[in-house]
């Protein structure tokens, strides 16, 4: 009997030392040379402290074209600061930025996020945007405490995917503080179909998905504050075309399920000729409208 269980514990132990170890290998080759998301990836404009009040608003390349940041700083009744990240990441890149405490020094934070980053997501986007820049071992890390099983995943085909698009760096503070965004000051500051309000519209890429809320979304959005902190989701505007009119009928439904947090607005239409290159980003005439509509939310807040 003893040489039974010897015969079978020996390729047993060579299973689990294969599920286990590969994966801390994969880890192991993350952590040595691709630590941290690359210098940029997330940017953080501060505003002058000026008041007692500090408020965060939280986006993604929705709030890089909709919001006049300094104009917002300048008239809101708070100082505000602005997070942002890629909006082709989904939500357990928003934990990962919350765990890494960004976030603790404020007052209010505001979610100004498209609605997926909305949706609790347990693991890394893998899309080629993700491998340039996002995917790291730190990140892995955070996903894999949110989400332990996932220690097992294939971390080296992960790393391998990562080491196709940049060469290894040595850990660094991949936040950009600025107080300017330059790929904003350049279609501002030149002749585009941005500033000049005239981006030819494409019904197909102004048509938004169509997303399912839970009671994990709301438990993933209520962690994402301290018991200090006050959460706050404002809505970023849609397209008034047929086809999102339909949407946004099951989009009011998600005041049932966000029913504990505060909302700003509701889910909204804006004229079709205020928008850019896509359903979620103005073009400058749309971002003069919304940018006082944020001040407008925030004084009123405060």
């Amino acid at each position: 009997m003893r040489k039974f269980f010897f015969k079978i514990s020996i390729p047993l132990l060579a299973v689990v030392l294969i599920n286990i170890g590969l994966p801390a290998f994969g880890l192991y080759r993350l952590y040595t040379r691709y630590y941290s998301p690359t210098y940029g990836s997330v940017k953080l404009i501060s505003a002058e402290r000026r008041h007692s009040k500090k408020v965060v608003v939280i986006g993604c390349s929705n709030l890089q074209h909709n919001i006049d940041f300094k104009k917002v700083q300048k008239e809101a009744n708070a100082d505000v600061d602005f997070l942002y990240f890629s909006g082709s990441e989904n939500s357990s890149f928003l934990q990962f930025l919350n765990d890494q405490n960004l976030t603790k020094n404020y007052d209010e934070i505001i979610l100004y996020v498209p609605y997926n980053i909305l949706v609790r997501s347990t693991f890394v986007n893998e899309s080629r945007y993700h491998f340039l820049c996002v995917g790291c071992y730190a990140y892995s890390k955070n996903v894999i405490i949110h989400n332990p099983k996932l220690i097992f995943f294939n971390w080296n085909s992960y790393y391998d995917s990562i080491s196709k698009y940049r060469t290894p760096f040595l850990p660094r503070d991949y936040i950009a503080h600025t107080d300017r965004d330059r790929v904003m000051d350049s279609l501002n500051t030149h002749s585009t179909t941005y500033s000049n309000c005239n981006e030819k519209f494409e019904i197909e890429k102004h048509i938004i998905k169509d997303v399912v809320y839970t009671a994990d979304d709301l438990k993933f959005v209520n962690s994402l504050r301290s018991e200090k902190q006050k959460i706050f989701i404002l809505f970023t505007p849609i397209p008034d075309i047929a086809e999102n009119r339909v949407s946004l009928k099951g989009l009011v439904k998600i005041k049932s399920t966000f029913k504990s947090i505060t909302m700003l607005n509701d889910p909204f239409l804006m004229d079709s000729t205020l928008f850019y290159d896509q359903w979620y980003h103005l073009n400058l005439c749309g971002q003069q409208q919304e940018t006082a509509n944020m001040i407008s939310k925030i004084n009123k807040l405060l």
